[in-house]
């Protein structure tokens, strides 16, 4: 009797240890299961995330990009109104050179001038680089503005000084010829010319900017 009780002990013992491997190897196989997900989630995740940083720089660059184009319609604007007051400038100079008009009407234009100009460059000042562009496209900008800014001072103060000049020979009691107060106004102009207004190269580089952002 002993014996077979020995032997009903042993084959529990063997049902509770395959019970026991069944229950570690459905436990194994969900840690498993479990490890996959979450790697598929994680890789998913990962992916909407890596989409979504790279929307929000698109759209971070189109929005730069924008306002940009925006700020430079008005500096064109500006460069429109440089080239018009320019323009009016040279021929005063001309039609005073060919006694068209007598130092009088000429003084009077370029005090004109001078106004126009002035309000030119203030409308110019007022127009900084917007804040809302970041890195090297506000420095571009930045530098374009200055440069133009400095433009439009140093071609108020080339017309100003000329202005003065004719307005001194509208008071003086000599009787100055035409033709040297003319050779003196534009020796003013020689002198106090601005020099020239370049930005091609820091708007072709902020174009290749904006391009490149758009495109990655």
């Amino acid at each position: 009797m002993s014996s077979i009780k020995i032997i009903d002990s042993s084959r529990r013992f063997g049902k509770r240890r395959r019970v026991r491997y069944t229950r570690l190897a459905a436990l194994l196989c969900l840690l498993v299961g479990i490890g996959f997900l979450l790697q598929y989630i994680g890789t998913e995740a990962e992916k909407t995330l890596s989409r979504t940083a790279i929307q929000a720089m698109d759209d971070a660059a189109s929005r730069q990009s924008g306002v940009f184009a925006e700020w430079y319609d008005i500096h064109q604007e500006h460069l429109l109104q440089l080239d018009r007051v320019w323009q009016s400038y040279l021929l005063i100079q001309r039609q005073f050179a060919a006694e068209e008009i007598g130092v009088e009407a000429a003084y009077g234009r370029f005090e004109e001038l001078t106004a126009q100009m002035a309000e030119t460059e203030r409308d110019i000042r007022r127009e900084k680089p917007p804040v809302e562009l970041e890195g090297e496209a506000y420095d571009l900008t930045a530098v374009i503005y200055h440069r133009t800014a400095d433009y439009a001072k140093d071609l108020r103060l080339m017309i100003q000084e000329t202005s003065r000049a004719a307005g001194n020979y509208c008071r003086s009691e000599e009787d100055i010829d035409q033709e040297v107060m003319s050779r003196r106004l534009r020796e003013i102009s020689v002198l106090l010319m601005p020099t020239a207004l370049f930005t091609e190269k820091e708007v072709s580089r902020l174009r290749e900017i904006f391009v490149a952002e758009s495109g990655r």
